[in-house]
């Protein structure tokens, strides 16, 4: 309880909040001591050890519930600090507007997730809160200047890592598209210990990828190869090895390509049976290949 309420004094609004869901969490299960502990204390008065075990655990409840609220108190009083600095923000989206001659300088917004998830989510929080403040810097922060992050979230994520999970049990995983990171992130949460291997054609997002993924904690299990789809794929297994076969496959690159890369991963064996595979964007800008 002190580690959690440690961290929602120090950390940034959603890490805040996540460790006040945690010790209301807590909470909750202390007061089904207490009561256990209460019936315990009932069905045998004068039992010193019952009354004491009541006592300790309503106690240490009322202390998690304390601690919970402040840290939701906390968590307000981070995002209304960040709200209150969107005026700075605009000034330095100006000036990157002006040093690009007008139009938004190339990176900017994704070099400015990455500083924004480096100073509000603490480094090792795992991949879901990672997760979540991308898509709240998403919403939040560029929906707001009339921006968009590539990013398959909300119902999307949630229908992807279901896929993930209904894929069969053995294989790893490949992704084309990686971005930010975004959504490998999001099958690594799905499948924990198994392989995420993920392509990516530009160098920056790749670093940067890089950078969020090992900022979650899970540089361990997600590797981001840089190049051409048509080019690595064929290479795949002299770096990952012979037995490499993949469960499911995660399509959001460029839907032209979407059946060539499949074909490519069916003639070099790379499908596990029954492998499932998730494209993104097939209608628009649109996958007519593969559709058909």
């Amino acid at each position: 309880l002190e580690s959690l309420a440690t961290q929602a004094g120090n950390a940034g609004p959603l890490a805040a909040l996540g460790a006040a869901s945690a010790l209301e969490a807590a909470a909750t299960v202390l007061r089904r001591a207490a009561t256990a502990a209460a019936k315990a204390s009932a069905a045998a008065p004068g039992d010193v050890a019952a009354e004491a075990a009541e006592g300790t655990a309503a106690e240490v409840a009322d202390k998690a519930e304390a601690a919970a609220k402040a840290a939701r108190r906390a968590a307000k009083e981070e995002a209304e600090a960040a709200e209150r600095n969107a005026g700075g923000a605009r000034v330095m989206e100006g000036k990157l507007l002006r040093a690009a001659g007008g139009s938004w300088a190339p990176y900017a917004k994704e070099l400015q997730l990455l500083q924004f998830i480096r100073r509000s989510v603490p480094k090792g929080s795992g991949a879901a809160l990672v997760c979540e403040a991308v898509e709240w810097f998403a919403e939040r922060v560029l929906r707001r200047r009339g921006l968009w992050l590539k990013v398959a979230g909300g119902a999307k994520a949630e229908l992807l890592a279901a896929a993930a999970r209904g894929s069969p049990a053995e294989g790893e995983v490949l992704e084309l598209g990686t971005y930010c990171g975004y959504s490998a992130l999001r099958l690594a949460d799905a499948l924990p210990g198994v392989k995420i291997i993920t392509v990516e054609v530009d160098p920056v997002h790749a670093l940067i990828a890089r950078s969020l993924i090992a900022h979650a904690g899970f540089d361990s299990c997600v590797e981001v190869c840089t190049g051409h789809a048509r080019d690595l794929i064929p290479r795949l297994r002299q770096r990952f090895g012979d037995d490499l076969r993949f469960r499911a496959v995660f399509m959001d690159h460029r839907g032209s390509r979407y059946h060539g890369d499949l074909q490519l991963l069916e003639a070099q064996g790379l499908l596990v049976p029954g492998a499932v595979l998730v494209a993104d964007n097939v209608l628009k800008p649109g996958a007519p290949l593969l559709l058909r």
